[in-house]
């Protein structure tokens, strides 16, 4: 097609200039010059500023999209990822340090409830005896066995309740109440059923034991506001001002509040 339009092979594409012709200097040692209207083919060059190399063809290279082909790295580019994984590593710093400072915190607002639990509990025993009480699921405290009745944690043992305390020997509730079954277990059929099993299982009700298990899952400071609001709903006891009041109106004048930020 290109033939049909005048184009030859080898010919650039755009308007046709005149050549620029360059003298060739010559020496004395040259002939004369050539008759006039004929010149050497070495007199003379021609210089075009058309492109004659042919287009490249870039062939098709599969569904890379734009800008997914292989580039020369840039020289900052492992500069670049060397800040990038510095900064990683400076905040994987920062955030674990951050929980550490928290994990911290935690543990050590959970053992000062511990220590504060054991005497607010104290307070509520013996409030509760005053008013005739034996037993209330606020006194059991896992790091006190003395605060379970007889019985009690070996019921909640068996319902496999979390939280229970140790015995007096060291040993684990579950793994004492576990070599007792096993012991019982060789004893005659007539002999299983005594008193003191018996007496086990009816000691107490399952709302008793249920109520038991959901608050020896809580933590110390959960069981630790619990004491605490009963103390001051049920007997108008303040455990941070020490005292217990008349009557309602008389504490809410008197008191600050009822938490410890209050009585700062």
């Amino acid at each position: 097609m290109m033939k049909k339009m005048g184009f030859k092979p080898g010919q650039a594409l755009g308007k046709v200039e005149e050549p620029v012709v360059k003298p060739v200097e010559s020496s004395q040692n040259t002939q004369a010059p050539a008759e006039a209207g004929h010149s050497s083919p070495d007199s003379t060059t021609s210089v075009s500023g058309h492109i004659v190399k042919p287009i490249p063809l870039n062939e098709w290279q599969g569904k890379k999209g734009i800008g997914l082909g292989k580039r020369a790295a840039s020289p900052s580019a492992s500069a670049g990822r060397a800040a990038k994984m510095a900064k990683m590593a400076e905040e994987a710093e920062v955030i674990s340090h951050r929980n550490f400072r928290n994990r911290a915190r935690r543990e050590y607002e959970e053992k000062r409830a511990e220590g504060r639990l054991v005497p607010a509990q104290r307070t509520c025993v013996t409030l509760d005896e005053k008013a005739g009480k034996t037993f209330h699921v606020l006194w059991l405290n896992p790091n006190n066995p003395d605060s379970f009745p007889e019985g009690l944690v070996d019921a909640l043992a068996l319902r496999g309740a979390t939280g229970l305390p140790h015995d007096y020997h060291g040993e684990a509730i579950q793994v004492r109440l576990r070599k007792q079954m096993e012991a019982d277990a060789l004893h005659p059929l007539d002999d299983a059923l005594t008193p003191k099993s018996s007496t086990l299982l009816e000691s107490f009700s399952l709302e008793v034991i249920e109520k038991a298990m959901q608050y020896l899952r809580l933590q110390a400071q959960d069981r630790l506001s619990l004491v605490l609001a009963y103390l001051r709903d049920v007997y108008k006891y303040c455990f941070w001002c020490g005292v217990q009041y008349e009557d309602e109106e008389t504490m809410q004048k008197q008191c600050p509040g009822p938490d410890e930020k209050s009585h700062v």
